[in-house]
């Protein structure tokens, strides 16, 4: 948004509310082009629509910014397929390559950018963006000990799942505290089907 914004403030930031910020957040810029996963991978054919796209002069304006969302993600033939035209970059082109682990991909594809390492929110802040998405008071304890990540904590919380899961761990303690023998079949009954059906991707 920093690079297309119309206005942006005194601390060099977007404004968020320029034509070209909202252009930017409702995805309808046509220089900025954003590539995620197809299922689990990012494959050799985005990066070939990648790079017909990188060859492309800008629209509109004089930049033209890619977004890989996911870059651990890459196959071994989009990498390699990356690695070939980011080696040779384009004046007024910027590529972001977004990942939560850089361990994952390949080193040559790293000695190629600018790391830049963003710490993870501390729980006061995602706590305060759980309460905005009016996510329980009794939740977010929880939910911030569980995760780091808005999309993962909304996975959670998303049918009633993480309620479910703490109905069943309160009985299964009290049945635990009781020396209940029905808290073993409460695990089988009433937690595994829980853990099952809510598999968070990482």
């Amino acid at each position: 948004m920093r690079l297309f914004c119309e206005q942006p403030n005194a601390d060099g930031m977007p404004c968020g509310h320029c034509a070209e910020c909202g252009r930017i957040l409702a995805g309808d810029n046509p220089d900025v082009v954003i590539v995620e996963p197809d299922g689990q991978r990012i494959k050799i054919d985005q990066v070939r629509y990648i790079k017909d796209e990188f060859a492309k002069s800008p629209v509109e304006g004089s930049t033209k910014v890619f977004i890989i969302e996911g870059a651990e993600t890459l196959t071994t033939n989009a990498a390699n397929g990356l690695l070939k035209f980011i080696e040779e970059p384009v004046a007024n082109r910027v590529i972001f390559l977004l990942t939560t682990n850089k361990s994952m991909m390949l080193s040559t594809i790293l000695s190629r950018t600018q790391i830049v390492e963003f710490p993870p929110l501390s729980a006061d802040a995602f706590a305060d963006s759980l309460r905005q998405q009016h996510i329980s008071e009794n939740q977010i304890p929880l939910l911030v000990g569980l995760t780091n990540s808005l999309d993962e904590a909304e996975q959670l919380v998303a049918d009633d799942w993480l309620a479910h899961c703490q109905h069943e761990l309160s009985r299964w303690f009290t049945q635990l505290a009781k020396h209940d023998e029905m808290a073993f079949v409460t695990v089988q009954t009433g937690l595994m089907p829980l853990a099952h059906d809510r598999i968070i991707k990482r």
